[in-house]
């Protein structure tokens, strides 16, 4: 809507999870720029249905990991706050060293 010169204009909005279907072929700067006015080279477009010559984008698979971390280190920042509650932050940094443990070892798919 205000000219946009780079490549992240060119994708709809809301953007999709994986922003570019392929990953885009650039040969200028403002490849967007050249891409709606030109000056005489053309930049490949990307294609949001898979097809064309690049390679397609892969994303994990949904996680639980994250927020575990998350809850631990919560949890350790929790057990830090009074003395009674040290052993709170043994427990986060349980929760926070198994899921990354977890995350390590997660299947790609």
């Amino acid at each position: 809507p205000w000219d946009g010169r780079t490549l992240e204009w060119s994708i709809p909005s809301p953007p999709p999870v994986y922003n570019f279907a392929e990953i885009p072929v650039v040969h200028h700067r403002d490849a967007f720029w050249e891409q709606k006015h030109g000056t005489g080279v053309k930049v490949a477009r990307h294609q949001h249905h898979g097809g064309g010559h690049g390679h397609g984008i892969h994303l994990p698979p949904p996680s639980v990991f994250p927020i575990l971390m998350a809850a631990g280190l919560t949890l350790m920042a929790a057990g830090f706050i009074g003395t009674l509650t040290i052993y709170l932050s043994f427990v986060g940094l349980a929760v926070f060293l198994v899921s990354i443990y977890g995350m390590a070892f997660e299947p790609i798919s």
